[in-house]
């Protein structure tokens, strides 16, 4: 190290962000020296992240013929290239792109909605026998305009039908 300049190693599935004198921010996937008196850097995670969807009981999801609880867990990650790590970073900030809990709530009501939207054009049996098939029309649905992210994975961990006893007629009307 030296008095004047500070080296950060980046790993896999983290990028350097660099804040200069330059009208944009630098974006590295290696290794760097940054100049801390003209220079601040971040180093983001832009790895894989969990976002997990339930829709249980009071939240449950309406299909054509019945009501399904339902559980899927989606894998999001920022595309490795700089133009979207920069997207990333201008959207919700250099600090917030590595928070696991951010990035859960930014897209937890985009894709609660999907499902929600293409459950309905389904019978109970059908997303039971046809999973994949469900769950590829809902990335369809979400697209792929996410902000600099991309749906690496997707799948049900957990799909099944409500007795209609299971809830009351308030809880069928919401």
């Amino acid at each position: 190290m030296s008095i004047f300049g500070r080296k950060f190693v980046v790993d896999n599935d983290h990028a350097l962000l660099i804040i200069g004198m330059k009208k944009d921010p630098e974006i590295s996937f290696e290794s760097k020296w940054v100049w801390p008196i003209i220079q601040k850097a971040y180093i983001a995670y832009i790895g894989p992240t969990k976002v997990l969807i339930e829709r249980f009981n009071d939240n449950h999801l309406i299909c054509k013929d019945k009501y399904i609880n339902l559980s899927m867990e989606f894998v999001v990650r920022v595309i490795p290239t700089k133009k979207d790590v920069l997207k990333v970073m201008r959207n919700i900030g250099s600090e917030r792109m590595s928070d696991k809990d951010c990035i859960n709530d930014l897209f937890q009501i985009r894709f609660s909605e999907s499902i929600k939207s293409i459950a309905r054009n389904y019978l109970c049996q059908e997303i039971l026998n046809n999973k994949d098939s469900f769950v590829t029309e809902i990335i369809k649905h979400i697209g792929t305009s996410l902000n600099g992210y991309v749906i690496e994975d997707a799948k049900i961990l957990r799909c099944s039908h409500i007795k209609p006893r299971d809830f009351s007629r308030e809880q069928s009307l919401i």
